[in-house]
């Protein structure tokens, strides 16, 4: 997706976490909500931290694997959004801490391709 903030950077889809939720649950209503798809989470695959003193905040971003999702893909929040091959991830520029996440999506599924 591409951020609505730093427009020439492009981001995966997530958010916040609500009060009382877990990682996972706010994976799965963030896709809702942004993507208009139900996912079913496989597994947590990895995090990133990334803290902005200036904004006294600290960003945990979490990568999950999914086995399947339901719905018809579509931008509910106005960002761009863009199902790209392995070859084409390769050429996007990524908010910092998703750019990790793009070189372990590429690593592990390059021979399943």
């Amino acid at each position: 997706m591409k951020d609505s903030q730093y427009t020439e950077l492009w981001e995966f889809p997530g958010g916040k976490l609500e009060v009382g939720e877990t990682h996972k649950q706010a994976a799965v209503r963030e896709l809702e909500e942004e993507l208009n798809v139900k996912v079913s989470i496989n597994q947590l695959q990895g995090l990133t931290f990334q803290s902005y003193p200036w904004w006294n905040r600290h960003l945990v971003r979490c990568l999950f694997t999914v086995d399947g999702f339901s719905g018809i893909v579509k931008s509910k929040e106005n960002q761009s959004f863009k199902w790209v091959s392995l070859d084409e991830l390769r050429k996007f520029e990524f908010m910092t801490g998703d750019a990790v996440f793009a070189d372990w999506v590429i690593a592990h599924y390059k021979d399943n391709v």
